[in-house]
């Protein structure tokens, strides 16, 4: 009888997966003003706009400082209204593209030099955080947004990563919706 040396159990390596994995969706529902409907031929009522990043400067007072006779006290001031970045991948048929040029055109008028009063261009929109099973968590409601910076769009064929728009918009208050 030939000695044979116990079996050896089978032993799996598993490499962990760094899996990029998301815990929440954004959505940004855009209202557009009447003015901007105007200019846009086929705009919806609702611009729905899927973000990959966003980011909320919610504002700021200034100090201002009350001196009293024994004591110096201070109190809020000023309101300055905060910003709100998007980072947005254009749709396909590039209707957020011509939006953002009407939208542009309407706050200042390269051709002719003209400023819009903010009732042609302030509109409003809804930022909405969903669970990855498209269920709502929260819904914040901006009110006077405009905006603060035009898009700058890098174009690179060799990159491999779809385009993405920043938006930077400003707005007069937000409010838990």
């Amino acid at each position: 009888m030939a000695f044979s040396p116990p079996e050896q159990p089978q032993v799996q390596v598993v490499k962990p997966t760094l899996a990029k994995v998301r815990k929440h969706a954004y959505l940004f529902h855009f209202y557009p003003n009447a003015t901007l409907k105007g200019m846009v031929n086929g705009i919806e009522d609702v611009i729905l706009m899927t973000c990959s990043r966003v980011s909320i400067d919610g504002g700021s007072f200034d100090e201002i400082t009350a001196d009293y006779v024994n004591y110096r006290e201070s109190k809020p001031g000023k309101y300055t209204p905060g910003q709100l970045t998007l980072t947005v991948k254009p749709d396909e048929d590039g209707k957020i593209f011509e939006f953002i040029d009407a939208w542009k055109r309407i706050i200042f008028d390269p051709e002719s030099g003209a400023m819009a009063h903010a009732r042609h261009y302030e509109c409003s929109g809804e930022l909405e955080v969903l669970t990855i099973s498209g269920q709502p968590i929260k819904r914040w409601k901006f009110v006077g947004l405009w905006l603060q910076t035009v898009p700058t769009m890098d174009f690179d064929y060799s990159a491999s990563e779809e385009l993405e728009v920043d938006l930077t918009l400003k707005y007069r208050y937000f409010t838990l919706a």
